[in-house]
């Protein structure tokens, strides 16, 4: 990445909303997050993402998006993007890079018409319960 990022977290990607009412057609908005080290990680410029595919038209340029910073603390950094997309009658896969890197990474967005197909994660780590609690909770 240039510059470079010590990405410890991400890129996570999120679908928000879809608001169909627009003069455009519907636009879907999605956000992106990473988490970097700040020691090992430099800012300036503050980090960009690269998306292809958001333009429609041919051969258009990829459209670069500059991160927010949600919050800051012991010694990493929350970055977020916001990313609008305008539905078009077909799905279309849109791909993205963070500072230049060179993995193909992308994702899928839905025609305007089609449903949304999203699956979901969530981990929240190992319990905090010793196996002696977890059997005295559950047989209550």
């Amino acid at each position: 990445m240039n510059p470079p990022l010590d990405v410890k977290c991400g890129p996570l990607l999120r679908y928000v909303s879809t608001d169909y009412r627009g003069n455009k057609g519907p636009r879907a908005l999605y956000t992106m997050l990473i988490v970097t080290k700040d020691g090992e990680s430099v800012y300036d410029p503050p980090p960009i993402l690269e998306i292809a595919g958001l333009n429609t038209a041919k051969h258009a340029p990829a459209t670069k998006l500059n991160a927010e910073i949600l919050h800051q603390e012991r010694s990493v950094t929350f970055w977020r993007w916001k990313i609008y997309v305008n539905l078009i009658a077909d799905e279309r896969r849109l791909a993205y890079r963070i500072n230049g890197h060179k993995e193909s990474l992308g994702f899928w967005v839905p025609g305007a018409q089609q449903p949304m197909r999203i699956v979901f994660y969530s981990c929240n780590g190992p319990s905090p319960l010793g196996e002696a609690d977890l059997q005295a909770s559950v047989s209550r």
